[in-house]
């Protein structure tokens, strides 16, 4: 049988090789150490959730990083889960959209986020 981690940090191994400390394991060492191992996933996925991804994402498609957490929210609350997945991309549009009706922007002459792999590099 595998063991998980608490607080799906990964599979766990029960190996002395295993370096994966999660809270249930450290709970079997100290209550300091999993209050300390749950504090560290813990912060580590709130600043995933509330700085990186949405600063990724943001960049991506040109969009404030604000923006994409104030869309992805909307849309998980009105809708359900799955439509989330729609949410970052319906944002974008809807900017556009707003751009060119209300500010006169004409989406040409804007400059284009940079993605990884541009469509000139893959040619070569």
């Amino acid at each position: 049988m595998k063991k998980i981690g608490f607080l799906s940090f990964g599979h766990w191994h029960d190996s002395p090789q295993s370096q994966t400390r999660s809270a249930s394991d450290a709970l079997l060492q100290s209550v300091e150490l999993a209050v300390l191992a749950a504090g560290c996933v813990i912060v580590v996925r709130l600043c995933e959730d509330y700085i990186v991804m949405p600063k990724i994402l943001g960049d991506a498609v040109g969009l404030s990083p604000l923006l994409v957490l104030v869309s992805v929210t909307a849309v998980g609350i009105l809708f359900s889960g799955w439509a989330v997945l729609f949410a970052v991309p319906l944002a974008a549009i809807i900017v556009t959209i707003f751009d060119v009706l209300f500010r006169d922007v004409d989406p040409a002459e804007e400059e284009v986020p940079t993605v990884i792999f541009s469509a000139k590099e893959s040619e070569a």
